[in-house]
């Protein structure tokens, strides 16, 4: 199997987001993932500007709470 390469955008700008997930596509990423930080900064709109940006890659939307809570009490303030 061959091993599948992610970029995680944990970023709260989604101005900001889409252009990295550009670099990544052209870089080689398979999966492109909208990180807790993003979805709560911008809404799930996010994950749908990013597959229509994105249609053949996988988006994946990581929307736990655990690993980055010091950048959401940032986003919260």
């Amino acid at each position: 199997m061959k091993p599948v390469l992610q970029v995680a955008l944990d970023l709260v700008h989604g101005e900001r987001a889409i252009p990295i997930a550009a670099a990544a596509v052209k870089g080689g990423v398979d999966w492109i993932e909208a990180g807790t930080p993003l979805i709560k900064s911008e809404g799930v709109e996010i994950v749908r500007k990013l597959k229509k940006a994105f249609p053949t890659h996988t988006i994946v939307a990581d929307m736990k709470t655990i690993d980055v809570g010091g950048a959401e009490v940032e986003i919260s303030s």
